[in-house]
């Protein structure tokens, strides 16, 4: 019987400024002798970013190819695992297996994105980038032209081209649905190099990207009110429509008592075909 270690793999990975890419090195640094002296080590050429990040990528993959140790990597995200907490319940034994892949691996706090907000932080660590390069500042975002809050992440148009026929009106176009977050992600670069990755349920996915592999949104995917999640509320009393604040949104349903039954309705999406 062979028993496997589990081993903790970081790769971090820099690159040169090239077109659109996110990156940014000082000139300072560019010109220091360290950093000049790092690029010769591996024979890339600053004048010549693009084939030096691409040789970069590509020497390192080939380590981790030839690697015996390293075939497959996982990577497991928590969001919103406070450290102290799971420190502490680390000490108490109520986290065990948590605590075998801090045994077998490694632990260290790392630092949060600032905004420290979910979609900031997923998107920081899907593109590698700060806030500033990937557009994503925070859950929601303001419409310029109305001040009134979208979505940050994505944004949803209705089909350009319509055929209205008496009430209905019929759609001669897709819907346009646009992802927001910018750099690219890094399955997308492991796509480039042919490598499958499974990406399930990382926040900002949506809409998917192309890369090779498969991907399962998660957070931040719209509802078919195009919404981040429109609940129904049912009372007895009240106005029905929108909740207060104090209701933390959705809309609210009015319920009548008649004898042993209560009457009400389930409220879907707006037929989209009639015109009203």
């Amino acid at each position: 019987m062979v028993e496997r270690s589990l081993i903790d793999c970081h790769v971090h990975l820099a690159a040169l400024p090239e077109g659109r890419n996110g990156c940014y090195i000082s000139p300072h640094m560019l010109k220091s002798p360290l950093f000049r002296f790092l690029l010769w080590k591996h024979g890339l050429s600053p004048d010549h970013p693009s084939q030096a990040n691409r040789k970069y990528v590509d020497d390192l993959l080939t380590e981790l190819r030839a690697s015996r140790h390293v075939r497959q990597a996982v990577i497991l995200g928590l969001d919103g695992l406070e450290p102290t907490l799971t420190e502490r319940f680390l000490e108490q034994g109520l986290l065990p297996n948590l605590a075998k892949l801090k045994e077998r691996g490694s632990y260290q706090r790392m630092q949060t994105t600032c905004p420290p907000l979910s979609p900031v932080a997923w998107s920081s660590f899907a593109t590698g980038s700060n806030p500033g390069k990937h557009n994503i500042f925070d859950f929601i975002s303001r419409d310029p032209k109305s001040y009134q809050p979208i979505m940050s992440s994505v944004r949803i148009r209705g089909p350009k081209r319509t055929l209205k026929l008496g009430r209905f009106l019929i759609p001669l176009s897709r819907p346009e649905i646009t992802g927001l977050r910018k750099s690219k992600p890094f399955w997308t670069v492991l796509g480039e190099s042919r490598i499958f990755s499974a990406v399930l349920r990382v926040p900002i996915t949506f809409p998917p990207d192309r890369f090779s592999g498969i991907q399962l949104a998660a957070m931040c995917v719209p509802d078919l009110l195009g919404s981040q999640g429109t609940f129904s509320f049912y009372c007895e009393h009240g106005e029905e429509g929108a909740t207060h604040d104090s209701d933390a949104g959705g809309q609210r349903i009015l319920v009548k008592r008649a004898a042993n039954e209560v009457h009400s309705y389930l409220k879907g999406p707006a037929n989209s075909p009639v015109n009203k």
